[in-house]
């Protein structure tokens, strides 16, 4: 009887080896996979952040380059005043419940999905300035925005 010794297989060194080598590319995996979790949730809400301010942005500079008339009341509500059609209308701005508001005659909307901090406006040389601070959690974003009315001689009041 004779025996063979080229069986052929494994050695326990090339199983440890190829152990180790599947560990290392599962911890690679692993932490890519939870740093992109981590971004994903940065970037949300960064994105909710540009959202709001962007709605909010919009829709004072629509109304604020179209005005005949602005109120600005207490230094954190917008009153604005213009005419569409012939008719005149009036639409406000404002801080309701920490969040950010509009009062269409009479229909109010929330604007903001995100906390308002705070809300101010004034108003410098013809310029509305707002300054909005929005909150996400525990994470704080400020903006600040100039508008300025098309109409040359809007009457633009300040009352405390």
């Amino acid at each position: 009887m004779e025996v063979k010794n080229n069986e052929e297989g494994i050695t326990l060194v090339e199983l440890m080896v190829a152990i180790a080598i599947i560990g290392v590319v599962i911890a690679a995996l692993y932490m890519s996979y939870f740093t992109a979790i981590r971004v994903f949730g940065f970037n949300q809400k960064t994105v909710e952040f540009h959202r709001d301010q962007r709605l909010i942005s919009e829709s004072l500079g629509k109304y604020i380059r179209s005005a005949d008339e602005i109120i600005l009341t207490n230094g954190n509500e917008l009153l604005i005043k213009y005419t569409k059609d012939g008719t005149t209308n009036t639409i406000k701005f404002f801080n309701k419940n920490n969040y950010f508001y509009i009062d269409n005659d009479s229909v109010e909307r929330k604007i903001s999905q995100l906390e308002l901090k705070s809300l101010s406006f004034n108003e410098v040389d013809g310029i509305i300035n707002t300054e909005i601070t929005l909150l996400n959690n525990n994470d704080k974003y400020n903006f600040v925005e100039q508008f300025q009315p098309r109409i040359k001689d809007v009457s633009i009041l300040v009352t405390p």
